[in-house]
């Protein structure tokens, strides 16, 4: 498959770094339009804590997205939430007074702070026809530093700072508070590719580099997996492990039970409103064709046959 390229992350506080076992690397390096951005971290002024402080409560996060997002974005956006939601127990609902939330805008780059922050946290998206692109910076903002960030990545990877344009550092540096998960996994999403921010490419961007420009070098035990870094194509299985390992796994919960908190509430109509105005793929009750009135109809029957 080819290697993909995208994100950088915003500073908030120190959590966990994701993995996987590593898979046949591809001949050929190609970076799609939509991937040449690279993921920045922007700084962020919050103390660094331990993962576990900076998830987000019972999993549950809230997000509001700007007037300017098409629709066509809004349903990329929802699909990259949905797949997450499959990994592990958390679940991204659309926000109606809640003080922690995301705020999902088109940015002039792909970026997100790491983990729960508190009040508004911005998640910049520049790439949205890139799915995980998309994914990527969604799991910073559940708490996943760059995978290039690992404490133990010198055993795998040279970072070659001379290669790095000036101002993106940091996105190469170690997060020693951070929580590592499983071995080091050249196939994570999280992975930075070989060439991100480059010297060799455009600004504040990746490209399909030579090696002797490349910011990240497998070391020699591992060069088959150099044109691996940068996967945007699928999930890495140790990245879904460590999101459940985090967040727990998926949890098969009363569907009627919208806001997943006590028992049936009004507060479950509105949580269905919000998800169907969102076109979230949860609204589709009946999981017949688009949305439509018989999801109403549907989740009211539910509601009125309770959670057993």
């Amino acid at each position: 498959m080819p290697s993909h390229r995208f994100g950088v992350v915003l500073f908030p506080a120190a959590i966990l770094l994701c993995v996987g076992a590593a898979v046949a690397q591809p001949t050929v390096r190609r970076v799609p339009p939509d991937e040449s951005i690279a993921c920045n971290l922007p700084p962020q002024f919050v103390p660094e804590g331990l993962w576990n402080a900076n998830l987000w409560t019972n999993g549950n996060v809230y997000y509001s997205i700007a007037a300017s997002v098409t629709q066509q974005n809004r349903d990329r956006l929802r699909a990259a939430m949905d797949e997450l939601e499959s990994y592990c127990n958390i679940h991204f609902i659309p926000r109606t007074n809640q003080s922690n939330y995301l705020f999902v805008q088109n940015g002039g780059g792909n970026n997100s702070f790491v983990g729960m922050v508190g009040g508004s946290q911005t998640v910049n998206l520049q790439s949205w026809g890139s799915h995980y692109v998309i994914c990527h910076e969604l799991m910073h903002a559940l708490g996943l530093w760059h995978e290039q960030q690992r404490a133990d990545r010198g055993n795998f990877v040279t970072i070659n700072y001379a290669n790095i344009q000036s101002g993106y550092e940091s996105n190469f540096d170690i997060r020693s508070g951070a929580v590592a998960f499983g071995p080091f996994d050249f196939e994570s999403v999280m992975m930075y590719d070989d060439c991100s921010f480059s010297i060799c490419c455009a600004a504040g961007s990746t490209c399909a580099c030579p090696l002797s420009c490349a910011s990240i070098q497998a070391l020699p035990p591992y060069a088959q997996y150099q044109n691996l870094m940068g996967n945007r194509s699928y999930m890495a299985q140790q990245d879904k492990d460590s999101l459940a390992s985090r967040y727990g796994p998926p949890v098969v919960t009363c569907y009627a039970n919208c806001d997943g908190t006590g028992g049936l509430t009004g507060n479950d109509f509105q949580c269905f409103i919000n998800a169907f105005v969102a076109s979230s793929s949860y609204a589709n009750c009946d999981s017949v064709g688009g949305l439509t009135a018989n999801d109403f109809q549907c989740f009211l029957d539910k509601f009125v046959a309770g959670c057993s």
